[in-house]
């Protein structure tokens, strides 16, 4: 340093922590898929349902390419990582026999997070529907996704009604 002139070196750590603190951060992110028709079940398997529709899709802008694609209709995707919590609502037709289930499957190494089922058995006319609902929370990263899950019982097809707003519905919301 010569006398009278100021040096200009920089802190690259600093330089680093303030880029970080001023780069756009992704805020709540969410979207809303569902179903508009009737989706029979086959017996005693496992199965993923496939969504028609988004109701709002906040992940879907310039920065991010959105949670729900119609031509993955059985996922949503991370479209950032970090923590992210999942509901998804059914109803299923009525019947008298057989066990329901609903569960949410991260697909990394096919992961099911969670899953709820319930004995029917006990109904005592194939009239009442069965509503189904799940939630649960799990980090993923950038390009995981899940999946609603649903199984059934019966000995034949069954139906997951589709019904206004609330089956079949499929959540994600990633906290930030």
């Amino acid at each position: 340093m010569t006398a009278g002139k100021p040096s200009l070196q920089m802190d690259m750590g600093l330089v680093r922590k303030l880029a970080t603190y001023f780069i756009r951060r992704p805020g709540n992110l969410f979207a809303r898929v569902y179903r508009d028709s009737a989706r029979a079940i086959g017996n005693a398997t496992w199965t993923a349902i496939p969504f028609s529709h988004q109701r709002w899709d906040t992940g879907e802008n310039a920065d991010y390419p959105g949670f729900w694609v119609d031509t993955a209709p059985t996922r949503l995707t991370a479209v950032v990582s970090g923590n992210h919590i999942f509901t998804g609502h059914i109803e299923w037709a009525g019947h008298a026999t057989g066990d329901r289930g609903i569960g949410i499957r991260h697909t990394r190494g096919a992961t099911v997070l969670y899953i709820a089922r319930h004995m029917t058995r006990a109904l005592s006319t194939a009239e009442i529907t069965h509503p189904m609902s799940i939630g649960t929370e799990y980090w993923l990263r950038k390009g995981d996704y899940v999946e609603l899950m649903v199984f059934q019982s019966s000995g034949g097809d069954l139906n997951i009604n589709a019904t206004l707003n609330y089956s079949p519905e499929f959540t994600i919301t990633r906290v930030p």
